[in-house]
């Protein structure tokens, strides 16, 4: 008989990380005069910094301040902030309980309670995080005063502004309250840019919607409707920005697609080797042949891009030395951003020039343009703020490896053979157990755990051999 295991896990507050600086996520504004940056800490809160002029940074004011110094400001008191939220001129959060909570700029409806105004700044601020009826979701993306999410039984809703169709509702009327997008309930990820709408089926399918530039990568159909992009069925990532798309699909290849605008400079955002001036427009091509791809993030000029073994790589203008490859040299192809293989999380862009990541042990990098609007310039990936000090007091890694890690949904773990009966657990990074999770069996030492409905973070997958103890560090994007 085949034997089933059994995992567990729980969450948790810890008075230790109210002031540790270990990270499992973080997103900012491509905006280098009102934006601000918001990071998630390992003990689900999360923190901000930067300008308030939306009210973005959710401390009850709405203010034009920039601050890039620690201490951060704590976005109210919750402990159980997943890593999906995002910002633009306002921000839209999810828990680890699918709940939803939005906050800042409200002057379009984009936060979804209801209410809007746009002629009476900062009255139409919504200040601090305010949940949005009481569905769960899956996940959230926020456009330039909109947004879009997918409820848990994959349903598409959006709204806010909805002046290119951006809504996907087959009109142009905008919304101060979450409206459904079609019937379907088989969407899985969605993603904006602007003033144009992505989203991936749970069948790999591409779909798009709104202004009708080159990013929507499709030339036929009605723009204010979801309409597919190709007959392909294995996208997995989309990075879009307002000219261009960068879009990972689920066997490891980067594709682009977009055109070509003045300035000039906007002419190397493909990454396929020479300053190209051809337009891609509604015509996904890939860039190089590697298959290793894992994530990436753009921006005006440039992009970031994190592969399955870890490295960083980028490609782009550079101006600011944005790409952390140690220089300010244009580069037409990617270039691996130093030696380290030890990068978990790329966040969105700092305005147009600078870039933030997070490495495995949930310390936070920045590297490019530093400061409210620069010029310091930081070439190479620089520790922001103090070291991560979370330990792990697991006894051995040598007697399990996993793979992909990070990872997505479905994880293979693989336990040395000379190993006897197993006991698994999961902790989160509180050290914290709790509930049970079923893991798949695969062979005698292999097994498969999924861990899709699992919130975003650090875990340690643990196991007992006879008197011995062995765990490895899991990070769940």
């Amino acid at each position: 008989m085949l034997k089933k295991y059994y995992l567990i896990i729980i969450f948790g507050l810890s008075p230790f990380f109210a002031n540790a600086q270990c990270f499992t996520a973080v997103k900012t504004t491509q905006n280098e005069y009102n934006g601000c940056t918001i990071v998630l800490q390992t003990d689900g809160t999360l923190w901000a910094w930067g300008f308030n002029t939306n009210g973005n940074l959710a401390n009850g004011q709405g203010t034009s301040s920039f601050s890039t110094q620690f201490p951060y400001t704590q976005i109210g008191t919750s402990n159980d902030w997943s890593s999906k939220f995002f910002i633009t001129d306002h921000v839209a959060a999810l828990k680890n309980d699918g709940t939803l909570f939005t906050w800042g700029n409200n002057n379009y409806g984009q936060c979804g309670n209801g209410t809007n105004n746009n002629t009476n700044p900062p009255q139409n601020y919504q200040l601090t995080p305010q949940q949005i009826g009481t569905d769960t979701w899956i996940d959230i993306a926020c456009g330039l005063n909109y947004t879009l999410g997918i409820k848990s039984n994959g349903t598409l809703w959006a709204w806010g502004v909805n002046s290119s169709g951006e809504l996907g509702t087959g009109n142009f009327t905008s919304s101060a309250v979450p409206i459904q997008i079609g019937s379907q309930n088989n969407w899985e990820k969605v993603f904006a840019n602007s003033k144009s709408s992505f989203a991936i089926k749970n069948d790999g399918t591409l779909w798009s919607w709104g202004f009708q530039t080159s990013t929507l990568g499709r030339a036929t159909g009605d723009f204010n409707i979801p309409g597919q992009v190709g007959n392909d069925t294995n996208w997995s990532k989309i990075a879009p920005e307002l000219y261009y798309v960068e879009a990972i699909k689920s066997n490891g290849t980067l594709w682009a697609w977009g055109s070509n605008p003045s300035p000039p400079q906007l002419q190397l955002y493909y990454g396929n080797g020479n300053p190209d001036t051809n337009n891609y427009v509604n015509n996904p091509t890939q860039i190089g042949t590697d298959n290793d791809w894992e994530d990436i993030v753009v921006s005006f000029y440039d992009a970031i891009a994190l592969k399955t073994n870890n490295t960083l790589w980028g490609f782009g203008r550079n101006q600011y030395g944005e790409l952390g490859d140690g220089t300010a040299t244009v580069r037409y192809l990617p270039v691996q951003l130093g030696t380290d293989n030890d990068w978990s999380i790329i966040g969105c862009y700092n305005g147009w020039f600078g870039a933030f990541a997070i490495k495995q042990n949930n310390t936070l990098y920045k590297w490019g343009q530093v400061g409210q609007y620069g010029p310091v310039q930081i070439s190479v990936p620089t520790l922001y703020g103090n070291a991560c000090n979370l330990s792990n007091t697991s006894i051995s890694e040598n007697k399990i490896a996993v793979y992909p890690n990070p990872v997505y949904d479905i994880i293979t773990v693989t336990i040395d053979s000379s190993l006897s009966e197993k006991e698994f657990e999961l902790f989160n990074s509180l050290g914290q157990r709790v509930t049970n999770f079923e893991v798949g069996y695969l062979n005698k030492n292999n097994f498969s755990l999924n861990l899709c409905n699992f919130s975003s973070g650090l875990y340690f997958l643990t196991f007992k051999s006879g008197s011995s103890k062995y765990s490895v560090k899991i990070i769940k994007k």
